[in-house]
């Protein structure tokens, strides 16, 4: 846990937020299951068992996501020299694909969706995820207008954070579905394309109330899904 934890530090600043809260996440089980076991203690057998026991109480996704945050940092510790092998190195991550959370979010659902949003930002948010398959928040949270180019109709997305810290740009059409609510939202004082405030949490839980207004049913992985149907 110690080496995993000092992995995290070294590259702490330069990945985003939502990479330190996946390491950290892998960081609570280590220490749940081993304490502060030296990694030069750290067997093959103990490594399966670690995996074995995470697979009787989470989803096979989640606990490949673990088992492969771990083979990195190992593979770092081999690299230095600090441990001859990794411990994990025949332990199997698995697919991190949940089939059964898989869910296609179809034009008339989603159109019902953000007729029933309160306002533009909202409609353009929900516009963005679904039509610009854009990540929700990292994604949708951090594009700014001067990034939407209206005269060549395309807008720069900002990604995620590359291994010297360094923003990942992608560039997309503005697509039909797209520009109704960049125009209903465009406010030229503003920095932020949405100006939605409050916590990830509070905006799936509002966003969850927004899909029953619209009266339609829920579905799994409610941002996520938006960007996958798109994809």
């Amino acid at each position: 846990a110690g080496w995993f934890e000092s992995c995290i530090a070294e590259r702490s600043g330069k990945m985003s937020s939502s990479w330190e809260g996946n390491q950290r996440a892998t960081l609570r089980k280590l220490r749940e299951h081993f304490a502060e076991l030296p990694l030069l203690d750290l067997t093959p057998a103990m490594a399966q068992g670690f995996r074995d026991n995470l697979a009787e109480k989470q989803a096979q996704a989640t606990v490949s996501g673990h088992v492969k945050r771990i083979k990195t940092a190992l593979g770092l510790a081999v690299k230095r020299g600090l441990v001859h092998s990794s411990a994990f190195s025949e332990v199997i991550a698995g697919n991190q694909t949940n089939e059964n959370r898989k869910h296609y979010v179809s034009r008339e659902v989603i159109g019902k969706v953000i007729d029933a949003c309160p306002n533009a930002d909202w409609r353009l948010l929900v516009a963005l995820a679904r039509f610009g398959g854009l990540r929700n928040p990292s994604e949708t949270m951090a594009l700014e207008w001067k990034d939407v180019d209206f005269v060549n109709e395309t807008i720069n997305v900002p990604g995620s954070k590359g291994k010297n810290g360094e923003i990942r740009w992608r560039t997309i059409p503005i697509y039909p579905e797209l520009l109704g609510p960049l125009k209903d939202a465009f406010e030229p004082t503003h920095t932020k394309c949405v100006e939605i405030a409050g916590t990830c949490a509070w905006k799936r839980k509002r966003f969850k109330q927004i899909v029953k207004l619209a009266g339609v049913e829920s579905w799994p992985r409610i941002w996520h899904n938006l960007r996958a149907t798109r994809d």
